[in-house]
């Protein structure tokens, strides 16, 4: 890990002081040879955090010698990113007017763990009415949790700036609670400014479109509350003209019915200004039970928009019209536009998603296809659409493949184009015979590969794709190597012609098509040598080493276990560690000759390859001292890549023994090794606790907060030093369910816990968390639990109620049970995700409860349906009158996964959906989720014996582990799984 810096006259790395010594002196670091520059800089980085009182003059470095700049600011990222320093220096240059430092400082504060530390720092920013960065203020301190409201006050004041920054609008759109009623009340107000106004409409809109929120599934919370909405349609009633229209545009994402919000958003679109017309555009779009009132008129005019100046018009009006059905006017005057190049991609793409296209657009589209100069991709999409026009386009796309004036590639995507209208037609058929002679290259190629699979003797074309597999387009390649495997599968005495010319095609190519063939013809003896000549051709640059990654691994599973000895015993090392590597990867189980094959390795000369293999060895038996003691020494010596391999081996291993808690200790001071370390002492009990007080440090990091709250969490009682800390992040939005759930399994006396929970809830943008924060302590505290979750269950605030109800989840109480029914019997569909889940939580009442869950699992809501199947699994065989649905829900592929799992916890009353997932099985999509289900359901999937035994027989090996762990399931259902 550690190198000699050059220039020095040592062999090792300086310490730390003479390297500080060194950079310190600024006039003579500067006078220094490039070269010793870079490596003190690059030492110093290394050294980390170690080094962060650098930090002042590596920033001063940075400024001054612009020719190191990408070496200063790696070093400052590997000093920053944990040092508790460096933020409130990166502060200061923050407010510098350098913009060039001014950017560094503020990519090195995002990345920085203790970033905490800089807090009072940043407030100051904030509150500088003349800091030109109180936007970048706002939001680094939104990341450490610092008040919402504050940094809204001070944003929303920013909006009359003359460009508002990205950083503005994303804390904005984050603090939507306390931003939405402030930026529509700035609408309403007629001292603002028409920017001012028309920025807050354009920040509501976004936070409208934002489809999921973290703790919730659906759109409808981030709205304007009923109160501002009546402010906003009594706007729309006033005489200031932009004020209405950012009132409508306001109101667009809303429920509001007003009549004259549509009417407003369409008169926008004449306005003068890009940004209102684009503001209206997006808005108009949000108008989904409006579309169908769209007339003549404004389709109209959203085409001209498409000639708007100002691109983000251009994007909008685009948007608009791809949710419209086009009338045959509205054909005309779209492919009117594809005259002008920079619109056709746009227009072309428009035109594509329409489900019909008139016979009248067939004669323009052709003319354009000939004489509009479109290429590539454009010429997709216009031969998609004529495709779509089906039969009326047949006859003028065929005299475009016999015109010769035209360019092959043209004249080849449109044959490939009629050939999908009318793939069997006899005169089709005709034209491809004739076009095998054609002149033109790419025509012969496309014929041969349209007639491929419907020539008797296909012999003749294999030269044809052959020389298609090595066209520079995509399309062709792909197309060629289909049609080449499809005659191969077909005829597999044609192998024996396409052999020979396979090395007429580039090496990657190769190589995939060999494999292709491989698959069917394994026992082939020159597929096989071929095969094994490429593997070791290959050179492993970035751009092969995806595909030979890809093949070995394919090959390890088709192939005899013979074959992958042969492999690991290679005289290439590269070949032997990606073997390593894809085997490591495969889950096969490990023999007694592959074990011996990977001891040989562990005892050889190289040492990545003994690594490789120990971690192997140590993944199937992780109590193994030995293969410890190995992989620990990697852990501890000086050879960086082989350290990041052991790392990245032991995050595959589920939980290490307490011999490793020492290690794992000295490794916390590691950024590469940090979260392992974090993860694994979580699991270690008492040889864990020397580690305790640096987790609780790591706890007030925006980094490695989550991950120490789960292994303290784990720790419990031991890790009582942690609750202060913890109890301290409950007033964070975005931390206070995971430090919730940590106190809940370390306090003894969880009272003190529960009162800050209880003054959380008067605070509008902790409420809903705290009801999800209070549900960790529902089975201690059921009474008090119960008591406050109820009080906001009642609030007119829908956010809020959703939080409640999620958290009556974790209740069992009669009076949390019929909360949540009468949710799903006379609520607002919005909170039908939340009540079904939390309904499904508690399972009582299943003769009431169930048919309100096959109501909501019928329900137009996605995430309700989905929430719904989950709940009845969990009411097992009492949802037996869900069958019925839930296996019509097996059809939605959205829903397959929740409904299948919920059939298999029903059990035997479910019997009849196993010949459906039978069926599922030859889908490759669905296999691996029918086998998991197929294993639940145990002996009662006897149906499912017959097709899993015709799998076991032809599956691969890495394959076949999954298949017997169903067989193992069905035929003895006693066997611990």
């Amino acid at each position: 890990m550690k190198e000699p810096v050059e220039g020095t006259g040592s062999q090792a790395e300086p310490g730390l002081s003479s390297l500080l010594a060194r950079i310190k002196n600024h006039n003579e670091f500067q006078s220094a040879a490039a070269s010793t520059r870079l490596s003190i800089i690059a030492a110093l980085g290394r050294l980390g955090a170690a080094a962060d009182s650098a930090v002042p003059d590596l920033l001063a470095a940075y400024k001054s010698l612009p020719d190191d700049a990408e070496v200063i600011a790696q070093a400052l990222k590997q000093i920053c990113r944990d040092s508790k320093t460096a933020p409130v220096e990166l502060v200061k240059v923050l407010a510098t007017d350098d913009l060039r430092i001014r950017d560094l400082a503020d990519d090195l504060l995002t990345e920085a763990a203790c970033l905490k530390n800089a807090a009072a720092d940043l407030r100051a920013i904030l509150n500088d009415p003349n800091s030109p960065v109180r936007d970048k203020a706002a939001c680094h301190l939104q990341e450490v949790g610092s008040d919402d409201r504050q940094l809204v006050s001070v944003l929303i004041e920013l909006l009359d700036e003359a460009e508002t920054s990205w950083e503005t609008q994303a804390v904005l759109k984050s603090a939507w609670l306390y931003s939405l009623p402030e930026l529509v009340r700035l609408i309403c107000d007629p001292s603002r400014s028409l920017r001012s106004k028309l920025r807050a409409a354009a920040i509501i809109l976004e936070i409208n479109c934002i489809k999921r929120i973290k703790h919730l599934t659906d759109r409808s919370f981030r709205t304007v509350d009923r109160a501002d909405q009546r402010l906003l349609e009594a706007a729309l009633e006033g005489t200031d003209s932009w004020t209405r229209y950012c009132a409508a545009c306001a109101l667009s994402g809303s429920d509001s019915r007003h009549p004259k919000i549509y009417g407003t958003l369409i008169d926008g679109l004449q306005a003068s200004q890009a940004e209102l017309r684009c503001c209206c555009l997006k808005a108009l779009g949000r108008r989904r039970n409006e579309r169908e009132q769209v007339d003549a008129n404004v389709t109209a005019r959203l085409i001209e928009l498409l000639e708007d100046p100002d691109p983000e018009v251009v994007s909008a009006a685009g948007a608009v019209l791809s949710q419209l059905r086009f009338s045959a006017a509205d054909w005309i005057a779209l492919i009117g536009l594809l005259e002008q190049r920079a619109l056709s991609y746009r227009v072309l793409s428009l035109l594509r998603e329409q489900e019909e296209v008139p016979v009248v657009a067939v004669t323009p589209l052709i003319h354009i296809l000939c004489h509009g100069g479109l290429e590539g991709e454009q010429v997709r999409l216009l031969i998609a659409i004529l495709v779509k026009a089906g039969r009326p386009a047949l006859e003028a796309m065929r005299s475009v493949i016999l015109d010769s004036s035209l360019p092959g590639n043209v004249r080849a995507a449109v044959l490939r184009g009629a050939v999908k209208i009318a793939p069997a037609e006899p005169e089709v058929i005709s034209l491809l015979s004739g076009l095998l002679e054609s002149d033109d290259p790419e025509l012969r190629m496309s014929a041969a590969i349209e007639i491929a699979d419907k020539m008797d003797d296909s012999q003749p074309l294999i030269p044809l794709l052959v020389a298609g597999l090595q066209s520079e387009d995509y399309s062709m390649k792909h197309s060629a190597l289909e049609a080449l495997k499809k005659i191969v599968a077909h005829s597999p005495t044609v192998l024996a012609s396409v052999i020979p010319h396979l090395n007429d095609v580039p090496r990657e190519q190769r190589l995939m098509l060999t494999f292709s063939f491989y698959h069917g013809n394994q026992q082939h003896p020159e597929l096989r040598r071929v095969m094994l000549s490429l593997l070791h051709e290959m050179n492993q640059g970035e751009d092969e080493r995806l595909t030979w990654s890809v093949v070995l691994r394919e090959l390890i599973c088709v192939e005899p276990e013979s074959f992958l000895l042969e492999l690991l015993a290679d005289t290439d090392e590269d070949l032997v560690q990606e073997t390593l590597v894809v085997l490591d990867a495969s889950g096969l189980s490990l023999s007694d000759p592959l074990r011996d094959q990977l001891e040989q390795i562990l005892s050889g000369a190289n040492q990545k390859s003994g690594l490789l293999a120990a971690l192997i060895l140590f993944k199937a038996d992780s109590r193994n001292n030995r293969l410890r003691i190995i992989i620990s020494e990697f852990l501890t010596g000086d050879d960086w890549e082989l350290f990041q391999v052991a790392i990245d081996g032991l995050e595959k291993v589920p939980a290490l023994d307490a011999k490793w808690a020492p290690l794992l200790i000295d490794l916390l001071q590691k950024q590469e090794a940090r979260f392992l370390a974090i993860r694994q002492l979580g699991t270690m009990g008492a040889a864990a606790e020397p580690a305790i007080p640096t987790l609780v440090e790591y706890l007030d990091t925006t980094s490695y907060f989550k991950v120490c709250a789960e292994a303290l969490q784990q720790l419990g009682r031991l890790a009582a030093p942690a609750i202060p800390v913890l109890r301290a992040h409950l007033q964070k939005k975005g931390s206070l369910r995971e430090a919730c759930e940590a106190l809940a399994c370390i306090e003894e006396d969880h009272r003190p816990t529960l009162a800050i929970l209880t003054q959380n809830l008067e605070q509008p943008d902790l409420r809903s968390r705290t009801c999800l924060g209070l549900a960790c302590f529902a089975e201690a505290l059921p009474t008090e639990v119960e008591s406050l979750l109820l009080e906001v269950f009642q609030s007119n605030v829908e956010y809020d109620r959703s939080g409640a109800i999620r958290g009556l989840g974790s209740l069992k109480t009669k009076t949390a049970w019929q909360r949540l029914v009468q949710v799903l019997e006379t609520e607002n569909p919005s909170l039908w995700p939340m009540a079904a889940s939390a309904l499904g939580e508690i399972g009582r009442e299943p003769e009431i409860t169930v048919p309100l869950l096959i109501k909501v699992l019928n329900s137009e809501s996605w995430q309700a349906r989905q929430s719904a199947a989950h709940a009845l699994g969990q009411f097992g065989a009492a949802a037996q009158s869900a069958v019925p649905d839930l296996m019509t829900t097996l059809n939605d592929a959205r829903h397959f996964s929740a409904a299948a799992g919920a059939l298999s916890a029903i059990g035997e009353p479910a019997i009849a959906a196993i010949p459906c997932l039978v069926e599922m099985l030859d889908n490759g999509e669905y296999r691996c989720e029918v086998l998991r289900v197929l294993t639940r359901f145990g002996p009662l999937a006897k149906a499912a014996l017959p097709r899993l035994k015709e799998l076991e027989a032809n599956v691969s090996r890495c394959d076949l582990p999954k298949i017997r762990v169903v067989i193992e399931a069905i035929e003895s259902p006693d066997s611990n799984l």
